[in-house]
């Protein structure tokens, strides 16, 4: 008789955790690159059968949205609720930057993968669309707005993360990215009192 009936792990793989998942799936992109994450490599990382891992995960795109979960977990945690939306947009897109440029390759996956597009990466997306619509943006620039900036943090996080300690001279440095948000946010203010202007 079969003890380990199809749908159920092995005796002694039960154990294995969410945490274990995000742990190892993280670990896997660090060393072998977004094309290396699959669920069967993420099961021999891990000890068990690939079985066991669909117990918290169903397919790789589940799986990408449980890293890109826990990687961007507290991003919107932090940011400060009594200042102003250009303010709230600038500290959102720097944690969201500096998630970015530590896990590069989990942002690649989600490129690849419209569907994992979910969870805490659409929060996060959705936060900085409503910190938009509370600068009095008028609403057909929104998207654009939106896109300019999830663009260029995405550039500037992956050109940063491909840097070697060697890239000194015309390296980027944080110090850069916040200027050019902050130069970015003075074209926003400028497109809004013209827009204000015109309507007078």
């Amino acid at each position: 008789m079969n003890k380990n009936p199809v749908g159920r792990p092995k005796k002694g793989q039960e154990s294995v955790t969410r945490s274990d998942i995000v742990t190892a799936g993280l670990d896997i992109l660090k060393t072998g690159g977004e094309r290396s994450l699959t669920m069967r490599g993420l099961a021999k990382s891990l000890s068990v059968t690939p079985m066991a891992l669909y117990h918290h995960t169903g397919n790789r795109e589940e799986l990408i949205q449980v890293l890109a979960d826990a990687v961007y977990d507290n991003v919107l945690d932090n940011l400060p609720k009594d200042d102003s939306p250009f303010e709230r947009i600038q500290a959102l897109l720097m944690a969201y930057c500096e998630r970015v440029a530590i896990f590069p390759e989990l942002t690649l996956c989600i490129f690849r993968e419209p569907s994992a597009f979910a969870g805490q990466v659409k929060r996060i997306t959705e936060s900085l669309h409503g910190e938009l619509v509370a600068t009095k943006l008028p609403a057909k620039s929104i998207n654009i707005w939106l896109d300019v900036l999830v663009d260029y943090t995405h550039g500037h996080a992956l050109a940063q993360s491909v840097q070697t300690s060697s890239d000194t001279a015309g390296s980027m440095t944080t110090g850069d990215y916040q200027a050019g948000v902050r130069l970015l946010l003075r074209l926003l203010t400028a497109q809004i009192e013209a827009e204000q202007k015109n309507d007078l």
